[in-house]
């Protein structure tokens, strides 16, 4: 728990900010609050989710908790891209899916797309630091014939389905923990599925 308080007698008089958890904040309201991260695997977080339906609900009182500590303006935010945490995409809470949309108004974010590009190349450094990767790559990479929607099996990554490819840069969505990879589309080490039937 983090609160950002100056002398109490100061701020009693003007605005101010609090940081806090959902559960410190019980029983306390304000007259508009923010609640970030709104991704599923944080809020509801990851272990509640693979935990059970009961982890889920417990998720979902602390959601209702939260929400209903604004008195006027309530903000939910998300973040977009490939969450190192999480090794896969993000994706928006549930609890964010289940509010009957008369009731949201879509602020949106010119950051987001740039974001997206951050963690995009941020992944792709971890996934092999050697300025030269890329380049050995396509050198190994022949003309592939993939397009989006086909199916793919990587020697490390496992089955996937191509989201987009451009330049024989294919991009390729796995399963967990690996998320979405960009791959030289003619790389030997991706087969395309009706490939291996032959």
């Amino acid at each position: 728990l983090v609160s950002l308080y100056g002398d109490r007698e100061e701020t009693l008089a003007s605005d101010f900010v609090q940081l806090m958890t959902v559960h410190a904040a019980k029983g306390l309201e304000f007259d508009t609050v923010f609640i970030s991260d709104m991704n599923e695997g944080i809020f509801p977080n990851e272990r509640a989710v693979n935990e059970s339906h009961r982890g889920v609900e417990e998720e979902r009182r602390l959601a209702y908790v939260a929400f209903t500590r604004a008195r006027n303006k309530l903000y939910l935010t998300e973040a977009g891209g490939f969450s190192m945490i999480l090794q896969r995409v993000r994706s928006t809470s549930r609890f964010i899916e289940e509010i009957d949309a008369e009731y949201i108004e879509h602020l949106g974010s010119s950051m987001h797309a740039g974001n997206t590009q951050k963690e995009v190349r941020l992944s792709e450094r971890l996934f092999d630091n050697s300025p030269s990767s890329f380049t050995q790559q396509m050198s190994k990479a022949k003309p592939s014939g993939l397009k989006k929607g086909d199916k793919v099996i990587h020697a490390k990554f496992g089955e996937g389905l191509v989201i987009s490819i451009k330049n024989e840069i294919a991009e390729i969505a796995f399963p967990y923990p690996f998320g979405v990879k960009k791959v030289a589309a003619g790389h030997p080490s991706i087969k395309k599925k009706t490939d291996l039937r032959s």
